[in-house]
């Protein structure tokens, strides 16, 4: 599946800081792609404390994997 074009990328959800909750934050995630968000930025460092690394990834899999592939958002991070 190719990349959004840029006309299509229009809303994103930041994730840096979701709920230490993590199902609070996986409606929160459910939600914005319910909404239609187009992207979604993580990253592996993203957690309410540091011991938590992986946080982001365990709360945004379950809500996205229930939105499909067709129209879930992307994943996004940074280097």
């Amino acid at each position: 599946m190719p990349w959004l074009d840029l006309a299509e990328l229009r809303i994103g959800l930041g994730c840096m800081r979701l709920p230490a909750d993590e199902q609070l934050a996986s409606e929160t995630v459910a939600a914005a792609a319910g909404a239609g968000v187009s992207g979604v930025d993580t990253a592996h460092a993203y957690a309410p404390e540091p011991f938590q690394l992986g946080h982001n990834e365990r709360v945004l899999a379950r809500p996205l994997r229930r939105h499909g592939r067709n129209r879930a958002p992307r994943l996004v991070t940074k280097g």
